[in-house]
Formats: C-alpha cells, sequence, structure tokens
C-alpha cells in the first residue's frame, strides 16, 4: 500500500512537471510568434518601402502652353508660348518634383540645355495720329513682333539673341514678302524637345497697313546647340530628311487624299497641299507621332496678299528613329490607361518599366510598377489645363542621382 501511495505520488510530480513544462514551452511558443508577426510587419513595412526604393528612373518633363487661345487679335500681337519643366523622381515613399519655369531643360551629351524664348518689339510711334485709335496701326508707323527659342548651357544666365541690330541685320528690310513692309511679325513656337534635335514651328506675317497680306508658316529640326545665335537658325534640316526618303510612298496616299484646287473667285487663287517639306512632331495617344500638314497655298491676284499657312495636321503611323524621340514607349498599353483613367491625355513610362507618368486635364499622376496595375497614384502634381507635352526624357540608375545633383544647380 505505501509502494503503490509513493508511485502515485511520483506520478502527480511527473505529471505537475509536463504542464509546468508545456507552460513554459507555450509561453515561449507565443513569444516567438508574437516576434515573428512583428518580423513579418516589419518585412511587409520594409518590402514596401523597398518596393519604391527600388525605383530607379527619374523623368524630365517639359510642357508648353499657347497664350493665344481663344484670342482674336493679330499676328502682330502674338503672345510667346509659356514653358516650364519638372524633374520627377521618387525619394523612400514620396514623389519628390522640381519645377523650372519659363524654360525646357534637356540633356545634350554629358551636360543639359536650356531652352527659352527671347522677345522683342520694335516700334516707331504714329505721330500724325490724333491718339484715338487702339490699333496697332493707329498707333505706330511701323511695328515689329519678334519671338525666337534660343538654347544655351544650363548652368549660364539668360541670353538675348533678338537684339535690334541683329533683327535689322537679319529680318527687316528684305526683298518685299518679308519685313521691311512696316508691320510685321515672326514667332517661333515649340513642337518638340529632345536630347539633341528640337521640332519648330516658324509662323510670318507681314502688312503694310492697308488689305495687303502675306503670311506663312514654316516647321524645321534643328539641333539644339544651333540655337543660341540668330545665325544658328538659318542652319535647320526637314524631318524627312532625318526619317528617311522612304516615306515619301506613304506620303503619296495623303497627297491624293487632301490635294485639290479650292474655287473661290476670279482673283483667288487656293490650293490645298501636303507639305513633305513642313512634316511635325506631336504627342497623340501617348507617343510621338509624326504628323503631316496641309497647307491652304492663297493668292489674291486684285491686291497681291498671299499665305502659306498649316490649315490641318494629320497624324501618321510613321515610324520615328530613335536618334530623334529617344524612349518612347508605354510599358501599359493606351487603351489601358484610358479605360483606368478616362480623362487621361498624355502618359510616359520609364525604359525600367517602374514609373508612369499620366497626363489629365489639371494634373501629372505618377504611378508605381504600373504593369501591376494603376489605380492609386503615389503622387500627383497640378497642370494647366492648356499645357501639353513637348519634352520627356528618362534618366535610369546612375544618372538618376547625377540628373538630381546637376538638375538642382539649375
Amino acid at each position: 500500500m505505501g509502494n503503490g501511495i509513493k508511485r502515485a505520488r511520483y506520478l502527480l510530480i511527473f505529471l505537475a512537471a509536463l504542464i509546468m513544462l508545456g507552460g513554459c514551452n507555450n509561453k515561449q511558443a507565443s513569444q516567438d510568434n508574437k516576434g515573428n508577426n512583428n518580423i513579418t510587419k516589419s518585412i511587409n513595412s520594409e518590402t514596401s518601402k523597398n518596393k519604391t526604393d527600388s525605383i530607379n528612373s527619374g523623368l524630365l518633363i517639359g510642357f508648353t502652353k499657347s497664350n493665344n487661345i481663344n484670342k482674336s487679335s493679330s499676328p502682330l500681337e502674338a503672345v510667346p508660348d509659356s514653358l516650364r519643366t519638372l524633374w520627377i523622381h521618387i525619394d523612400g515613399n514620396k514623389v519628390v518634383y522640381s519645377e523650372k519655369k519659363n524654360s525646357i531643360i534637356t540633356p545634350y551629351g554629358e551636360s543639359f540645355e536650356k531652352l527659352t524664348i527671347d522677345k522683342l518689339i520694335i516700334s516707331e510711334s504714329n505721330e500724325y495720329t490724333s491718339g484715338t485709335s487702339d490699333t496697332i496701326f493707329g498707333k505706330y508707323s511701323s511695328y515689329y513682333n519678334f519671338s525666337s527659342v534660343v538654347s544655351q548651357e544650363a548652368n549660364k544666365g539668360e541670353t538675348n539673341i533678338l537684339t535690334k541690330d541683329a533683327v535689322k541685320k537679319n529680318y527687316i528690310n528684305k526683298a518685299e514678302g518679308e519685313m521691311g513692309i512696316g508691320y510685321g511679325s515672326r514667332t517661333e513656337s515649340l513642337l518638340y524637345v529632345g536630347n539633341k534635335y528640337v521640332c519648330i514651328k516658324t509662323s510670318k506675317y507681314n502688312t503694310g497697313g492697308g488689305t495687303f497680306r502675306v503670311g506663312s508658316d514654316d516647321i524645321k529640326m534643328f539641333d539644339v546647340k544651333d540655337l543660341s545665335s540668330l545665325e544658328g537658325h538659318n542652319i535647320n534640316t526637314k524631318l524627312s530628311n532625318l526619317v528617311g526618303n522612304t516615306i515619301e510612298s506613304k506620303l503619296d496616299s495623303y497627297r491624293k487624299k487632301y490635294n485639290k484646287t479650292v474655287e473661290n473667285g476670279s482673283l483667288i487663287k487656293e490650293d490645298y497641299l501636303i507639305d513633305s517639306n513642313n512634316l511635325a512632331l506631336n504627342r497623340s495617344e501617348g507617343k510621338w507621332r509624326l504628323q503631316v500638314p496641309l497647307y491652304d497655298k492663297y493668292y489674291h491676284e486684285g491686291n497681291g496678299s498671299s499665305y502659306y499657312s498649316v490649315k490641318e495636321i494629320y497624324d501618321t503611323d510613321i515610324s520615328l528613329p530613335t536618334n530623334i524621340i529617344s524612349y518612347d514607349t508605354l510599358c501599359v498599353d493606351w487603351n489601358t490607361i484610358k479605360s483606368k483613367i478616362p480623362d487621361a491625355r498624355d502618359a510616359v513610362s520609364s525604359p525600367n518599366k517602374d514609373m508612369l507618368a499620366v497626363l489629365t486635364a489639371n494634373k501629372l499622376m505618377i504611378f508605381v510598377y504600373p504593369e501591376k496595375g494603376i489605380t492609386q497614384p503615389i503622387g500627383t502634381i497640378p497642370v494647366d489645363e492648356n499645357e501639353k507635352i513637348i519634352l520627356n526624357q528618362w534618366a535610369t540608375g546612375d544618372y538618376v542621382e547625377k540628373w538630381n545633383k546637376a538638375l538642382s544647380n539649375y
């Protein structure tokens, strides 16, 4: 009996030890699980942070905005377009951007160039007017309105190339049909800016103040560096020369469709013509497009007025070489972007496919890893409803930090 009690006592002690040991193990397991949850949360947090930190792309994007939209003013009163550049990159979990107003900054070789618009008005007061007329013809005996795109190294101050002497030498007192008629304008607008070439539309207009008018539009490509002087604006090339003569066969279909003579009275001769010498670059559906202009060639035999101006402009599917437009491919197709963001007007994405910028009427939306979804932007930047993209250059890898340091000094 004593031995039975003793065995029972040992059994109770053994069971108690097992319970205590189990309790300790369960407590330790609970502590370990709690620790694992913290690590998992920390890993998740770090994973999220690292997911954003691993974005190694930076976007240099330039905008232009016409200041003559919905204005019925004369070309003599044309106002230069507004320009601005944004440098956008990811820092931690935030979108960081800097803004450069009144200029377009673009990479050129290992440095950066700055494009601005120089403006000059040359006029003489009309000493014969009573001062009651509010028109240019009433206020001035002569009036010239010039604006010109000018380039220079980005780290230097702005340069004026439109001086009175330079303008008079290059534009005024030329043969009839140019300046020197009494009233004239010559305005330049940026259509495209790349890391070597720039596409510019030049509009010229002249009148003697009566019914005589002369006007023309010219679209050409320039090397960025050549725009540093007024004389350099004479050094240009046609976009067709850069793309290649093989496009001529494709352009024939446009000529057959749109070229025609317009019946417009016995004194007026007018033709609509597709002009392959003035091809343009413009953005449509998230990419750069080669555009074909339809010109209105107009001549009035009565007063000698003539125009050669762009009436319409058409997008083409003609491929553009990378030596002109650099990288210009969307990692998410345009139809998908429009289905997710119906008010999207344009979009650009990085060569690394880790960053997408979508332009709407009032904001630029920045997405990371867009191939995984574009439901929620990581950040948005306000834009004007009339702004459009004329520059999109990407930095990747080590160049993001290099560009960030360089651009912070401009």
